[in-house]
Formats: structure tokens, C-alpha cells, sequence
């Protein structure tokens, strides 16, 4: 087994939904060891919506798709702080969508570790 480290990231999450990981295929895990989402914006908080769905959606609804799991949906990220979200792990064909509240608000990062 061959073991790969990366990052995911949106400096700038949107209100609509955008694609945050598309997963690495099928036979492979991936391992999300740290999601933190942090409220850029100082003196407002905002929503995140974080969702997991299978690779035929075309958005974190699972449209056209199927949703597997909600990590977050309308979690209030107070201004100025960061919410982790943990460990999630993830099979090689799902996708991690996110969006929020407010444009310009919140960004996300995360630790990935892709086991193939």
C-alpha cells in the first residue's frame, strides 16, 4: 500500500456549492485527518454546509448523484474563530462539496492522507 499526503483547500467559500475533494478512484481510501473551517471575516458568523456525496453529483444536494452524509449542515462558525471537524474518512469514488452563508466569510483546510 502506497501512502500519499496532501491539502485541500477553498480560501473563499461561496454560497453556492463547490467541489472540495473528488475522490482518488476506485480501490482507494482517503483519510481527511483534519477539516477546520475558519470565520475570515471578524465580525460577522456564518454557516458551512460540508457534505459528502458519490461521484455522479453534480452538487453537495447529491443532485444528480446520490448524497452519502452531511459533516456539517448550517454549523455557525463564530467571527474570528475555527471549528475542526475532525477525522473523516472517505472511499475513492465519494466527493466533499462546501458552501456558506456568506461570500468571503469562511475558509477551509484540510489534511488528506490517500492510502492506495
Amino acid at each position: 500500500m502506497a501512502n500519499e499526503f496532501t491539502s485541500i483547500n477553498q480560501a473563499d467559500v461561496s454560497t453556492s456549492w463547490e467541489l472540495l475533494y473528488e475522490g482518488a478512484g476506485t480501490g482507494t481510501e482517503q483519510c481527511i485527518a483534519s477539516l477546520k473551517v475558519a470565520n475570515i471575516d471578524g465580525t460577522s458568523s456564518a454557516e458551512i454546509y460540508i457534505a459528502v456525496t458519490n461521484e455522479a453529483a453534480s452538487d453537495g444536494e447529491g443532485s444528480s448523484g446520490a448524497l452519502i452524509a452531511d459533516i456539517a449542515h448550517k454549523v455557525v462558525v463564530p467571527a474570528g474563530e475555527t471549528v475542526d471537524f475532525g477525522k473523516v474518512f472517505i472511499e475513492g469514488t465519494n466527493e466533499v462539496w462546501v458552501k456558506a452563508s456568506a461570500t468571503g466569510d469562511l475558509a477551509v483546510y484540510g489534511s488528506l492522507l490517500k492510502i492506495t
